[in-house]
């Protein structure tokens, strides 16, 4: 999507202590009312054909990277997926490479709104704001919104990404060698889970930018998991 968000990224969290990783949805939250073209797909025209590229196959779930940890969500189903984008993007190491964005055949019981999934804020969902401020006349705006899932609905965006299985590799983007650390999985969602999402922030995220209007969020989900010492180092996002 068109959108503002260059300008700012939200970070959807849900805070369990027990969860290993935050769940983010980024690449363009918001698009813009007069094109109908989704972020998923309008950044990948503006990628460049690289040289010596290197390819993945993520047709078949890795064992590597696989998670240890306790699950809190009653649905053990199984996830079923397939590849609906095959676009070029980077590796931790700086390489860039060829791989995948999925697609969820069949979201979580517990994420889906026919099933319960509420579009309604949770009673102890905050926004935080992070000072910016570099002088009186500085307009940078950054913040933070936390509780936005419960620990099960988080739980099941960690079961996605587990069962369909991470990878080094993000598509879209390829960042210098040692500044992204962690593991990643990218999906998209049929827009009833993303939509019922955005019910629930909506009010707490700056209705316009730049003469932008707030229409919506991406349906393109980032999942990154971090073991133990790694991390996603300082760095600037947008325009």
């Amino acid at each position: 999507h068109n959108s503002y968000a260059s300008k700012s990224t939200v970070t959807l969290a849900s805070q369990h202590p027990r969860l290993p990783f935050a769940t983010t949805s980024t690449s363009m939250p918001v698009r813009n009312s007069s094109s109908s073209s989704s972020s998923a797909y309008t950044s990948f025209a503006r990628t460049t054909e690289p040289e010596q590229m290197t390819t993945i196959d993520r047709t078949t779930k890795p064992q590597e990277n696989k998670s240890k940890t306790t699950m809190f969500s009653p649905d053990k189903s199984v996830i079923t997926h397939r590849v609906v984008h095959t676009t070029h993007g980077g590796y931790t190491n700086g390489n860039r490479g060829i791989g995948h964005i999925f697609g969820i055949d069949e979201m979580p019981k517990v994420l889906q709104p026919k099933h319960g999934f509420s579009s309604v804020k949770n009673p102890n969902q905050v926004r935080e704001d992070i000072d910016l401020e570099t002088s009186k006349h500085s307009k940078k705006l950054a913040f933070k919104i936390r509780h936005v899932l419960t620990p099960e609905e988080a739980d099941a965006v960690w079961r996605i990404s587990d069962q369909v299985g991470y990878t080094d590799f993000l598509a879209d983007y390829n960042t210098p060698p040692g500044m992204r650390q962690n593991v990643v999985m990218c999906f998209i969602d049929d827009g009833a889970f993303t939509d019922a999402v955005f019910q629930r922030i909506k009010d707490d995220l700056p209705q316009e930018i730049d003469g932008r209007k707030l229409v919506g969020l991406s349906r393109r989900w980032n999942v990154g998991k971090h073991v133990k010492g790694r991390q996603f180092t300082s760095h600037i996002d947008g325009d």
